[in-house]
């Protein structure tokens, strides 16, 4: 995942800010628990860009995780501010 992302890097979960200063910041067992959990894979339902400029695009981002048998185990709305920096478009900053 740290190949999607711009570094500094920015996470807003309910009031709590993350601030990742470069890659690995992930637990290295991320994907494994949530395989522990479930989880099959990940399906983006929508991505809505709600303001765009030639550099910056902040999305509304509607994902669901699905489980082998492709029962619902959550669903999640997230916004993205995605740019593009030095010609390489990431998200810089995320908020849950």
């Amino acid at each position: 995942m740290d190949g999607e992302l711009h570094f500094p890097h920015v996470m807003l979960s309910g009031s709590a800010r993350m601030d990742w200063p470069g890659p690995g910041q992930h637990p290295a067992n991320f994907f494994e628990a949530l395989k522990h959990s479930g989880w099959h894979h990940t399906r983006y339902e929508s991505k809505q860009a709600v303001l765009v400029s030639q550099d910056k695009v902040h999305f509304i981002v509607n994902y669901s995780r699905p489980g082998s048998f492709d029962e619902v185990l959550s669903m999640h709305t997230t916004l993205w501010i995605v740019t593009r920096v030095a010609g390489k478009w990431g998200n810089s900053l995320r908020s849950y």
